[in-house]
């Protein structure tokens, strides 16, 4: 055997068994004679010489780097809609921005995004994923942009101010022990084919301290609109009501007097924009502590009494209902 065999069987994790020496001892003439054997087995591999990787060990391996390789690409996928989506916000509130600059010169927001191009936008901008950024007017004016977040849909909206014409949540003062007065929209929609306008459905809540004296002084209070129209005055206490004319217009409030202590009145209204008012002449005097609420939010309270005639005029756009 060369040595050359002998390093190839060591590589390969055999065993080697060299030759070995044995001594005889010859009967006659006692002589000493040693002679040499070559080894007499055979190269044995080891068990672990050319094992290599079972099925399972494999597949356990592919199943490791599958996991892995998911987990990465999830993380990877996210921060890539995070970065997207930070993108699309920021696009929409210049869109807010320029709505707004818009609405300074002409009084009203567009009701598309292209009437403000290019004076107020360069362009009609889109989200990262080619979706359509969009003006969304009713209970709550925004902007809005739908886009593909995985397998599903995500929705960003960005409000432009706290106007709408939405049902607002009222504040109920007929249990109150003093005098109170509150305003509340109750229903509100478009006319056929109208973007801007709306007919809207407004509710009173009178709560009054009847004396002699302010019968006296004839109607509780006057109420009216201006640039839309009075379409029909209903109370609990006086059943239908009048509709005057105001400022030239045939259909623009009605005169309110009662004995009720407690009353609510009915106002359809139609032809509302969104910087259309309504004003309330009070004229009877107000005790200190009298409240006035417009839905869930209390606009004023008396510190002390006051004497008519006392105005308050409000949008009817103006909501508390999204306010955070």
């Amino acid at each position: 055997m060369t040595l050359g065999h002998m390093f190839d069987i060591i590589s390969m994790g055999g065993s080697l068994e060299y030759p070995t020496a044995t001594t005889l001892c010859e009967s006659e003439g006692n002589k000493l004679r040693t002679e040499y054997y070559p080894a007499v087995q055979r190269f044995r591999p080891t068990r672990f010489a050319f094992r290599g990787f079972s099925l399972v060990e494999v597949s356990i391996v592919v199943v490791i780097v599958g996991i892995l390789t998911v987990f990465a690409m999830e993380y990877y996928s996210g921060s890539l809609n995070d970065i997207k989506a930070s993108r699309t916000k920021l696009l929409m509130e210049q869109v807010r921005d320029a709505c707004k600059r818009y609405a300074l010169d002409y009084g009203r927001y567009p009701s598309e995004i292209k009437e403000m191009i290019p004076k107020y936008l360069k362009e009609n901008p889109r989200s990262p994923w080619n979706t359509p950024i969009l003006l969304k007017f009713g209970d709550v004016n925004e902007v809005s942009c739908t886009f593909p977040w995985g397998e599903e849909k995500r929705t960003i909206n960005v409000k432009l101010d706290n106007l709408g014409f939405g049902k607002d949540n009222r504040t109920d003062v007929s249990a109150l022990a003093k005098q109170a007065m509150s305003f509340y929209k109750t229903n509100s929609y478009r006319p056929t084919g109208e973007v801007d306008i709306f007919n809207v459905d407004l509710e009173m809540q009178v709560k009054t301290l009847i004396t002699d004296y302010s019968i006296e002084l004839g109607s509780d209070f006057r109420f009216f609109v201006t640039d839309a129209d009075v379409v029909e005055v209903t109370s609990d206490y006086l059943g239908s009501i009048e509709i005057l004319p105001f400022n030239g217009s045939p259909s623009k409030g009605f005169d309110y007097s009662s004995k009720a202590s407690f009353d609510t009145i009915r106002i359809k209204l139609a032809n509302c924009r969104r910087l259309t008012s309504f004003t309330v002449n009070l004229f009877r005097p107000l005790e200190a502590g009298v409240v006035f609420y417009y839905g869930e939010r209390k606009i004023l309270e008396l510190a002390n009494p006051i004497s008519p005639p006392i105005t308050i005029t409000r949008l009817i756009s103006e909501t508390t209902r999204y306010i955070k």
